[in-house]
C-alpha cells in the first residue's frame, strides 16, 4: 500500500467511526471553507445558507483579513 492509499484509509476509517451527523463537516474542503468565508464576510446576510450552519460557522470560525486574502481560521 502507498503512503497516500494510507492516508486516504486512515481518513476513511476516522470519518466512519463519527456519528453521521459529523460527517460532512470532519474535514474542511475548499467549497466548505468558501462557504464558511461567505458567512462570515456578509454577517447580515440571512438568506445564504440556513440558521443552523451560520449559527455554526459563527460559533467555530473566524477570518482574517492580509491584504486582499480572507484566511479561515478556527475559534
Amino acid at each position: 500500500m502507498n503512503p497516500c492509499q494510507t492516508f486516504e484509509t486512515l481518513v476513511e476509517g476516522y470519518i466512519k467511526q463519527l456519528h453521521i451527523r459529523k460527517h460532512n463537516k470532519a474535514l474542511i474542503n475548499q467549497q466548505l471553507a468558501s462557504d464558511c468565508l461567505m458567512v462570515l464576510t456578509k454577517p447580515k446576510n440571512t438568506t445564504i445558507f440556513n440558521p443552523e450552519f451560520r449559527r455554526w460557522v459563527r460559533k467555530h470560525f473566524a477570518f482574517a483579513a492580509v491584504g486582499e486574502l480572507r484566511i479561515l481560521m478556527e475559534e
